[in-house]
């Protein structure tokens, strides 16, 4: 996999998540209800170490791009 593919399934995966995790809080808040999490789970919750996604702290992301709606180019952008 060349680094062109590699960065574009990452922003693929990116995507996702966000619009995954934006679901899920859109359902959260409505129930009303907050998932318990036990804190002995997580051996190590700081360390970064996953093969296909290497962040390192202070990684920003823009992703930038437009819709059109009702015949207007409308642009966006998300910085994380």
């Amino acid at each position: 996999m060349n680094r062109e593919s590699f960065n574009s399934m990452r922003r693929m995966v990116l995507v996702s998540i966000v619009a995954i995790s934006a679901t899920a809080t859109t359902a959260v808040a409505q129930e009303g209800k907050y998932l318990e999490l036990d804190p002995t789970k997580f051996d190590r919750p700081t360390t970064i170490d996953h093969e296909w996604w290497p962040l390192e702290p202070g990684t920003r992301m823009t992703y930038e791009g437009f819709t059109v709606d009702e015949g207007k180019k409308i642009r966006h952008r998300i910085v994380e």
